[in-house]
């Protein structure tokens, strides 16, 4: 990911059986938001750790309080991580529309949640999918064996 040129703002979770890894990647570089090893990785679609931020675009976003709506929607997920067990857990957390979590449709919101997946490699690695809003639809699930 270091060695890509990003022509935009990314962000990459990576991870395997033994944890995941947050990669923030910009037109400047790349730094790791989430070390590797953590079994759960959070994340609002904000950099955390990016230095390459446009300031006044920045400050339209403070404005909108487009920053401060991230942020409240990762402060609420870091205080129930302790909570999520399970992907059942997690879905169940997702598709809660009393949550400020997944962003819903607004006027005034000039983006959403247009789908959601949870991932866990323990084990079995199994997917879980929702192509939309997650409290709009059910969750499909695809499993897959490295074994083969």
């Amino acid at each position: 990911l270091q060695s890509l040129d990003h022509a935009s703002g990314q962000h990459y979770a990576v991870g395997d059986r033994h944890g995941v890894t947050g990669v923030e990647c910009s037109a400047s570089g790349c730094s790791v938001s989430s070390p590797h090893g953590q079994p759960i990785l959070t994340h609002t679609n904000h950099p955390l750790t990016s230095e390459d931020i446009d300031q006044a675009s920045l400050a339209i976003l403070n404005e909108r309080g487009r920053v401060e709506f991230s942020r409240t929607r990762l402060a609420f997920l870091d205080s129930r991580v302790g909570e999520l067990a399970n992907p059942d857990d997690v879905i169940a957390l997702l598709s809660d529309p009393a949550t400020p979590i997944c962003v819903n449709v607004e006027p005034t919101r000039p983006s959403f949640t247009f789908g959601s997946v949870v991932f866990q490699m323990a084990g079995e690695t199994d997917a879980y999918f929702n192509l939309t809003h997650p409290s709009k639809a059910e969750w499909q699930s695809v499993s897959w064996s490295t074994d083969q």
